[in-house]
């Protein structure tokens, strides 16, 4: 039976995870005392970057049960495999976070969902610099990617808020007048910078109900991308396959898991513009 290899497939400009074998042996001062394991992956490595791979290498090192342990980190293979491919190999801290998802959009800059997994990572946790260092070299693109749009506007909040009035004055003025709009629209980036996304929406809804062209829509347009931060990710192909035992049918689409309190806010702006 033939079997599927690397050079049966198409990898230019793809993002390909390869998995490795780097689990060498090291002396007390964490030198690779035999890279065979090492050299071994050079040929498959060096095919894929030739072929225009946007290459991640992941493999495991030692035993670390499960944790971060210092002498068991791939530094000294990523120091070995550099020397012998000739060029650069830039070693990630960790597998999860911000820094990560940055180091897979520097990867490919091109690729929006990377961007957007990355900003959306550094706006939860609360790193604004770093948002805006990442978003910023796709902020005038005509035609930006819905979800981009939305970690643009969250990003815009992020930064109003220093120097946002407190709630206490807002709600005063939105007491006195329910029809000040810019301080309503101010309270609900203050509430979309903190991450009460409900809250920003409740505000926001109140200006679309009252006045839905207001400032070029931006009230709606912001409770669309309070709703896009809220949304889970499509599913994945295993996740929205059928279970064994039922009937499936052609043309299966990845659809996104239902969230009962996204699905509240999307009914409620619905009825709003309608």
């Amino acid at each position: 039976m033939d079997k599927l290899t690397i050079k049966d497939l198409d990898l230019n400009g793809k993002r390909v995870i390869m998995r490795v074998d780097f689990n060498v042996p090291l002396d007390a001062n964490l030198a690779i005392t035999d890279d065979t394991r090492i050299r071994a992956t050079v040929p498959t490595i060096k095919y894929a970057l030739d072929k225009g791979a946007k290459l991640i290498l992941m493999s495991h090192l030692g035993r670390p049960d499960g944790k971060a342990v210092a002498k068991y980190r791939l530094a000294p293979c990523a120091e070995r495999l550099s020397k012998l491919l000739g060029r650069p190999v830039k070693m990630a801290k960790d597998c999860i976070g911000p820094e990560v998802k940055a180091m897979a959009v520097a990867l490919n800059p091109g690729n929006d969902n990377a961007r957007f997994d990355c900003l959306r990572a550094l706006l939860m946790a609360g790193r604004i610099d770093d948002a805006r260092a990442t978003f910023d070299p796709v902020a005038g693109k005509m035609l930006l990617d819905a979800r981009l749009v939305a970690c643009g506007l969250w990003l815009d909040a992020c930064e109003k808020a220093v120097a946002s009035r407190s709630p206490e004055v807002l709600a005063a003025a939105i007491a006195a007048n329910r029809r000040d709009f810019d301080a309503r629209f101010e309270l609900a980036q203050l509430h979309f910078a903190a991450q009460r996304f409900t809250d920003a929406m409740d505000e926001l809804l109140e200006i679309v109900m009252r006045d839905k062209a207001w400032n070029e829509e931006l009230a709606r347009k912001t409770y669309v991308a309070v709703l896009t931060m809220m949304s889970k990710p499509p599913a994945t192909k295993s996740e929205s396959s059928a279970p064994k035992g039922t009937l499936e049918l052609a043309g299966k689409v990845n659809t996104t898991p239902a969230d009962p309190l996204v699905d509240q806010y999307r009914r409620k702006l619905s009825m709003a513009l309608f």
